[in-house]
């Protein structure tokens, strides 16, 4: 699945400008219909419902966002604030800031992100994933031959070069 993420990473903005989309109308879709239900079942059923039909779909491959413009995630963090508003039982204008967010212990969409992000380094690091998945991450050292000091100053991973079309293999 990882090798999937790195493939998606490097298309261009208009594929993963159409994986937000779609995205961000499944989970309006699940607003609406636990819209429906918001009196018929208590503010913690809400929230378990919210987290597992909305929170987990933004949630999911948003390791892949990491590198896009603020424009490209924005939608995402508008389905949380909604999301939220259904939660707390708020009005559709209500304006939802940071406060509401922790009340629910919710990251903004973008600090999800770089948690997800930094705990996948972790897990890469402490070498608790599979070794293809470290085998995607390349560590640069002070002494590296093929990188400059400079840019291994100010970047402490590269993304390797790969061939994607030898992530697809016949042998599956």
């Amino acid at each position: 699945m990882l090798c999937v993420i790195s493939g998606l990473a490097r298309q261009r903005t208009h594929d993963e400008a159409s994986y937000q989309y779609k995205i961000t109308s499944l989970c309006f879709y699940h607003l609406r219909r636990l819209r429906q239900l918001r009196d018929k079942v208590s503010q913690d059923s809400t929230r378990q419902l919210v987290t597992s039909l909305v929170l987990s779909r933004i949630d999911y491959c948003n390791i892949v966002l990491a590198v896009l413009p603020a424009s490209t995630i924005a939608p995402l963090q508008h389905v949380q604030n909604s999301a939220a508003r259904l939660v707390l039982r708020l009005d559709r204008r209500s304006h939802i800031t940071t406060a509401a967010l922790h009340e629910l212990h919710w990251l903004p969409v973008k600090y999800r992100i770089q948690y997800k992000t930094a705990a996948f380094m972790h897990q890469v690091t402490a070498q608790r994933c599979l070794s293809y998945v470290a085998d995607l991450v390349v560590f640069c050292s002070s002494n590296s031959q093929s990188l400059s000091d400079d840019f291994c100053a100010r970047h402490l991973l590269v993304q390797p070069s790969f061939n994607e079309h030898a992530l697809i293999s016949d042998d599956v």
